[in-house]
């Protein structure tokens, strides 16, 4: 068993398929089954079932899963441990994040890693808050930008976002306050953000009308386009709406705070995707 016989494992897990493992790692496909092959041979049974649903992991398959993961990290810190001392920032990283940090700050951050590091190789995993702890607690993923601490993670705020209402723009008006939101049908997105809202609007023992709920924000602005109601969400993606729309200010608007999750012990590439977005979201 070696480490690249486990990165092939680990690749054909996530992506529950041989074919698009074999093309991540730039293998052939039947390069990649023999792979497998030889290790349910060392394991003694099958690791990999398929299905229609595509490839998943036996049960013994998940312990190996773990294990390799495990191993794998344990390697990769060792071999960046080795060129830590001199040279380029060089390396892979796994990154998570939520919908609702997909459209800023991460593009902006990885084009500043880009630039900075070219021989840095991303690869991201776009997700609910629910998905980004799974990857997390099964460390799919090296680094995440969140909103929330998770447990065993080292957690750094970033940043602190207030929320804006969004309406036609021939409905805006100037701020608005929570008390005057009440009631109005509410379009908002369904990343987490919705759950938020109704916790803040309970809070202050107002109503919250959400009436539709997408994991899409281009829906989103569609819908409060065609009038069937008003948006809460995100600054960032506030001011990103169509020219049609308007962002208007909520007094005492709830905010949400943006950080970024990585483990107690960073690689070199860890730590410069940490620093990379510790300026670009400090610059607004």
């Amino acid at each position: 068993m070696s480490p690249s016989q486990f990165r092939v494992l680990v690749a054909v897990a996530e992506h529950r398929s041989f074919s698009r493992a074999a093309s991540e790692l730039r293998q052939t496909q039947p390069a990649v089954s023999k792979t497998i092959r030889l290790l349910e041979q060392a394991f003694g049974g099958p690791l990999l079932v398929r299905g229609a649903d595509g490839v998943t992991a036996t049960a013994l398959g998940d312990d190996v899963l773990c294990h390799a993961r495990s191993a794998l990290r344990e390697f990769d810190a060792l071999r960046q441990m080795a060129s830590d001392h001199g040279g380029a920032v060089k390396g892979a990283i796994k990154i998570g994040a939520p919908p609702s940090l997909v459209n800023w700050p991460l593009p902006r951050i990885l084009g500043a890693l880009r630039k900075r590091h070219p021989e840095v190789h991303v690869r991201l995993f776009e997700g609910e808050s629910g998905e980004l702890t799974s990857w997390l607690g099964e460390h799919i993923v090296h680094v995440a930008l969140a909103t929330a601490p998770v447990e065993g993670w080292d957690w750094t705020a970033l940043a602190e976002e207030p929320f804006m209402l969004l309406v036609r723009r021939d409905e805006a008006a100037g701020a608005r306050a929570l008390a005057d939101i009440a009631g109005l049908p509410l379009i908002v997105s369904s990343c987490g953000i919705d759950r938020m809202l109704v916790r803040e609007f309970e809070k202050h023992d107002l109503a919250c009308a959400v009436t539709h709920r997408s994991r899409s924000y281009s829906t989103i602005y569609a819908m409060v386009e065609e009038g069937l109601g008003v948006s809460i969400l995100p600054r960032s993606l506030a001011l990103q709406a169509p020219p049609q729309l308007a962002a208007v200010p909520i007094l005492g608007a709830p905010q949400r705070t943006i950080g970024i999750l990585t483990p107690p012990v960073q690689t070199r590439v860890i730590r410069a995707f940490a620093a990379e977005a510790t300026a670009v979201v400090a610059q607004g």
